[in-house]
Formats: C-alpha cells, sequence, structure tokens
C-alpha cells in the first residue's frame, strides 16, 4: 500500500461516504502495517522493555502481531517475554505459558512480570512464582522477592515460609513491608 497519510486523511474528510470507507479501509491497512513492523522492532531490538512500553501505548492493534510471534521460534526469550507482558496487559492470555517459563528460568523482568500475572489474576500464577521464590536463584536480590511477596498476596496465596526466613535475614528493612 502506497497511499500517503495526507490522501487518507483527504479521504476520510471527503463528503462521499464511499471515499470515506476506502480511507478507513487504508487507514486499517496502514495501521497494520506500522503494528507488524513494530512487533518485529520488538523481537530484534537491543532494547526490548523501551519498545515494548510504546507497543503497549499502540493499544489493541498490536495484538494480533504479538501472538503471531509468540508462536514462532525467531526471538530472543527476553523479547519473548516483553511480548507476552504487552499481551497480557491489553488483556490477551496467550503469553502467559511464555511469562511462566521466564519466572522459572529468569528471564526478562521477573518482578514485573509476577506483579503483572498477580493484577491480572492468572489461574497458576501463584503456583509459579512460588516456584521461582523457592528456586534460590533470587535471594540475592531482595526487592524482587518483595515484588513476588506482594504478588503471592494479591493472588491470596500462601507465601513459602523459607522466603520469608530468607528475606528476615538478608532484608530485615525490606521484610517489614511484606
Amino acid at each position: 500500500m502506497e497511499t500517503s497519510v495526507t490522501a487518507i486523511i483527504e479521504k476520510l474528510d471527503s463528503d462521499e461516504l464511499e471515499r470515506q470507507l476506502s480511507g478507513l479501509d487504508d487507514a486499517r491497512a496502514l495501521i497494520s502495517q506500522f503494528a507488524r513492523r513494530s512487533v518485529e522492532l520488538l523481537l530484534s531490538s537491543s532494547s526490548p522493555y523501551v519498545i515494548a512500553e510504546k507497543l503497549f501505548a499502540m493499544g489493541p492493534s498490536v495484538i494480533g502481531d504479538l501472538e503471531k510471534q509468540l508462536d514462532g521460534d525467531d526471538a530472543q526469550p527476553e523479547a519473548r517475554t516483553y511480548a507476552a507482558l504487552v499481551l497480557l496487559k491489553l488483556g490477551s492470555r496467550k503469553g502467559v505459558s511464555q511469562l511462566f517459563r521466564s519466572l522459572k528460568d529468569g528471564v526478562g523482568p521477573i518482578g514485573m512480570i509476577a506483579e503483572s500475572l498477580g493484577l491480572a489474576q492468572v489461574p497458576g500464577a501463584g503456583e509459579a512464582i512460588s516456584d521461582a521464590l523457592k528456586d534460590g536463584a533470587l535471594s540475592k536480590e531482595p526487592y524482587t522477592v518483595v515484588t513476588l511477596v506482594c504478588a503471592l498476596r494479591r493472588l491470596g496465596a500462601t507465601v513459602p515460609d523459607e522466603v520469608l526466613r530468607q528475606l528476615d535475614e538478608s532484608a530485615p528493612q525490606l521484610r517489614k513491608l511484606v
């Protein structure tokens, strides 16, 4: 589609229904191209967090392309994680298994993943977050541990006693927050 934005706007501003409908078709096609290219950028970017934030702002127009990309193996795990986070925040559950995998493997922004799963009340999220906490890999990151504990509490899930004990020992000032 080689229609310019100015030409699309002229069609939309027309008094003729046929031209308006044509303008809407052209606008939809252009938005679809932008969404596809933007999702491709997320998957190839060295800064997926920043790109993911901008994709989220694009709204539902990126959902279809993000869901398609999760089915492929082209992207790095961190980029796939950000794609799954954007999908979840836009209301799609398609990337939940990717988020569970990311929690397990420690890929991406673990605190943001747990918080997003908790806010969305995703079934199985409590177990996945609890497993990530029990794994012990996060024990060196007390702020992340606190975020995961808060996500568990949001879900109404039980916080493992050993996690709270470790937090008491490693960061008593943070333990008071949870």
